[in-house]
């Protein structure tokens, strides 16, 4: 069932069995999983089944926040979450996004980096991976090795500690279709757009929530009260709930050791440099690293170290995405910051349009101010064609080594956690009246040497493998990072065993509170590379599992 809380009117009381908050992948997991139960699930959207400005500025930064050189986040306060905002281009069209798990490593302790690690078992999260497939209408290993439906073999660097992983692509339309079909027939779970949840409201023990106070509209206000909450928002709307729920403490909910919003982590994206292959036939075999699609799906290779390589030096953990180039690329694309500011915007704008929705006056705005920028990208993507982070294709050219020079490396990076990486709330206040998210980040001088030695310890096992060269980009001696967010915002209300060191329990419950839990991003310890959206389904139906039981 699926109605929208502008109808309800002020002051109207719902009560359920279960309250989720959020219906991103995360919330439509969960749900999914809960269908059938018995138990009356409420889902609280902030916005509708389609794109609102209004509802998506909600997500707005403090202007005091201090987040690299970001200035603005991406996201959509909807039905679906981000995934409504998913752009990569396969044969099944242009909505997808690449998914893979995180390795074994990263659910390690690797005291060298400061990494905890993750106190659950990884076969069990490996078995919620591969429910969250089932979701998405995924299949097949995330390793190379052993998969026989990939049309084209892997590099052979085994031996040099550096294994071939495999990008899936899930295609958003037809995700959201089907989660939309179920949620209209359901007769258990229902979901309430336009229901912006605004405070946590404990009992008189301040041991449980007893309601949370939403809003359809400001000043149009109602309640919900159920037997359990679970928050299903994303990496920023997690920690800001619970931290502007302060009807009880001025530190908000589950933050009694000061631990809501703390060690919060993200994916710098990274220019590597170029890998110079020992011999240009290498460009011909190298199928498995360009986007394809094959009978069973969308997928595209990487490079990465091995969990023994991760566990025995002291590196972040990064993968290498490949794109073969002509030598000079990079002289053709170079973009002052107005030019490439205009160019991102000219992209947004694309996209918005192609989604049928209403592209920012900012956007228009940068694309305007940068208009030159546009026209040369325009230009030197039709004289030069190449894949990049959004499409591919090289591999069907005939004979790609008479083209090609370099393969590109691009790559996300692990960001240890830090404590004074946080997540509080600023002085601005958005149209209901809420404060709106402060960020305080930094990819410190420690997590450039880490990332650093990572690319090093690659570039040499490489040339003693006689695949090739890889010439590491510097710029001031220092990585070359492209952008300090790719939107991955993880680890603000972390698990762990220990409530002085983290905020939800190894069941996603959050500490001291017995009936509220976490299905978000924020919850991880570790970031590693990963894109977190296959990992956050994982984790909403590990709870949901828990949720059956209890």
């Amino acid at each position: 069932m699926i109605s929208d809380a502008r109808s309800w009117a002020s002051g109207e009381i719902i009560e359920a069995d279960l309250c989720v908050i959020g219906s991103g992948p995360g919330g439509l997991s969960l749900a999914h999983e809960l269908e059938g139960t018995g138990l009356r699930v409420l889902v609280m959207e902030t916005g509708g089944l389609s794109e609102a400005p209004d509802r998506n500025a909600l997500s707005d930064l403090d202007r005091s926040s201090r987040y690299g050189a970001e200035t603005r986040i991406e996201n959509t306060r909807r039905v679906g979450g981000n995934a409504n905002v998913w752009h990569i281009q396969t044969d099944a069209g242009r909505r997808n996004v690449r998914m893979v798990p995180y390795s074994r490593a990263d659910f390690a302790a690797r005291e060298s980096i400061g990494s905890p690690g993750w106190p659950i078992d990884y076969d069990l999260y490996m078995d919620w991976i591969r429910r969250a497939q089932e979701h998405l209408a995924l299949s097949g290993s995330f390793q190379a090795a052993g998969r026989t439906d990939l049309a084209a073999p892997a590099f052979d660097l085994s031996a040099a500690g550096i294994e071939t992983h495999v990008f899936q692509f899930p295609n958003a339309e037809a995700y959201l279709e089907r989660a939309r079909r179920r949620l209209e027939t359901s007769r258990n779970v229902h979901l309430v757009t336009y229901a912006h949840a605004l405070e946590l409201i404990p009992d008189a023990s301040g041991g449980a929530i007893a309601e949370v106070l939403g809003a359809s509209e400001p000043g149009r206000e109602f309640t919900i009260r159920a037997k359990r909450f679970v928050l299903a928002g994303g990496g920023l709307a997690v920690p800001q709930l619970m931290l502007s729920s302060q009807r009880r403490s001025a530190a908000g909910i589950g933050n009694m050791h000061d631990t809501v919003g703390r060690w919060f982590m993200d994916h710098p994206l990274v220019d590597g440099g170029d890998l110079i292959p020992a011999s240009r036939s290498l460009f011909d075999r190298a199928e498995l690293y360009d986007l394809r699609t094959v009978s069973s799906g969308s997928f595209m290779g990487f490079l990465a170290p091995s969990e023994e390589a991760l566990m025995d030096h002291p590196m972040a953990n990064i993968n290498l995405i490949l794109f073969p180039s002509e030598k000079d690329f990079r002289r053709h694309r170079e973009l002052s910051h107005r030019q490439s500011l205009g160019f991102y915007s000219a992209i947004r704008m694309r996209d918005a349009l192609r989604n049928h929705h209403r592209p920012l006056v900012r956007d228009l705005v940068g694309a305007l101010a940068g208009a030159d920028g546009v026209v040369r990208k325009a230009v030197d993507a039709t004289i030069h064609p190449r894949s990049n982070l959004v499409r591919g294709g090289w591999s069907r050219l005939d004979r790609p080594s008479a083209r090609f020079d370099v393969f590109e490396v691009l790559h996300l990076a692990e960001q240890a956690p830090r404590r004074d990486n946080r997540v509080s709330l600023g002085n601005e206040r958005d149209r209901f009246g809420r404060r709106r998210v402060k960020v305080d980040w930094s990819f410190s001088e420690e997590d450039q040497q880490r990332l650093a030695r990572a690319q090093e310890y690659l570039a040499g096992r490489i040339e003693a493998s006689g695949l090739g060269r890889w010439a590491v980009r510097r710029v001031g001696g220092r990585p070359d990072i492209k952008s300090d967010s790719t939107g991955h915002f993880l680890g603000a209300t972390r698990m762990h065993v220990d409530p002085r060191q983290g905020v939800t329990t190894t069941e996603f419950r959050v500490h001291g509170v017995e009936n509220l839990f976490i299905a978000s991003s924020s919850v991880f310890p570790t970031g590693g590379y990963a894109n977190p959206t296959l990992s956050i389904m994982a984790v909403a139906i590990g709870l949901a599992d828990r949720l059956k039981a209890a």
